[in-house]
């Protein structure tokens, strides 16, 4: 196991002195374990570059894989660790602006629901397999594509039209939209055609427009007056109560995209039902539609 982390901290750095120091031990120590792995796989791991040194092939394909490992162990760890002084550990991975802005005003709540479980949130915006990076939930959006996995739909993804108070000058929402840069997601350029149609609204729609690559930037955009945004209400339930968001229309734009909890196939553990039936319950009064 030294040998090991020597050799990922060295592979990470191109360094076995930043290694040492990382690992706290001498440059010397470092060289030694790396040769010691060398001889037991039979290959060069490394090669020197003036005053730096590179891994070789082998040596890549063995910190790729390294580094995973190493982090899987120290899940493992952890979790027994938890677990010492807790009936269950959870490991859910969100999507970033759900975690910050819909679960963890909510943890508060959470913990003296669930007293016993330790809840470990990691955040997660591209897909991955969850047994191999030992989930037991996940939030997820879009489709029931990941291979091992059970689904319960949260919600649908609906959206509401909202301007800053700054902005929100004029009688009628056209004018509002005319004189605006449209706000949204850089994977999703359809939904304002959407909501202006759903709203029955004849405005044409802006040529000015700004995207982003979470909903995160796209609130923060909004705050600051940026232009007209598409969110999910349940994201900004703060900003539209305190008024420092204004919908636009009454009605909300809603796509045939849905939220999940996901949960590895097969996993029986009661506390992972309990945990997604209060997840339901909580999102329920804050959207349009859930789910059947």
């Amino acid at each position: 196991m030294s040998a090991l982390r020597s050799f990922e901290a060295a592979a990470r750095h191109n360094s076995f002195t930043h290694a040492a120091a990382e690992l706290a031990v001498s440059q010397g120590a470092i060289s030694r374990q790396i040769k010691d792995l060398e001889q037991m796989v039979g290959t060069p791991l490394f090669r020197r570059v003036g005053r730096a040194v590179v891994a070789t092939k082998a040596g890549e394909a063995l910190a790729q894989e390294l580094t995973k490992d190493l982090d899987s162990l120290s899940v493992t760890i952890r979790n027994a660790i938890s677990a010492g002084t807790h009936d269950s550990v959870i490991r859910m991975s969100v999507l970033p602006t759900f975690g910050a802005r819909w679960l963890v005003p909510r943890l508060n709540l959470f913990a003296e629901t669930f007293p016993s479980i330790n809840l470990q949130v990691v955040t997660r915006d591209r897909p991955f397999n969850m047994a191999d990076e030992k989930f037991d939930l996940a939030i997820h959006f879009g489709e029931q594509d990941w291979p091992g996995v059970e689904y319960t739909p949260l919600c649908y993804d609906a959206l509401v039209a909202v301007v800053s108070p700054a902005l929100a000058q004029g009688d009628r929402i056209e004018e509002i939209i005319a004189r605006s840069t449209l706000l949204e997601l850089e994977a999703r350029t359809g939904d304002w055609r959407r909501w202006l149609d759903t709203n029955g609204i004849k405005a044409p729609v802006a040529d000015r427009r700004m995207q982003f690559d979470r909903f995160s930037m796209t609130i923060a955009g909004a705050l600051h007056s940026i232009g007209v945004a598409l969110l999910p209400t349940y994201l900004i339930q703060d900003e539209l109560e305190s008024g420092q968001l204004i919908q636009l229309g009454n009605k909300s734009v809603e796509t045939d995209r849905v939220y999940y909890v996901a949960r590895k196939a097969g996993d029986e553990n009661p506390n992972i039902a309990k945990i997604t039936a209060w997840f339901q319950a909580e999102i329920r009064d804050n959207v349009v539609r859930v789910p059947v």
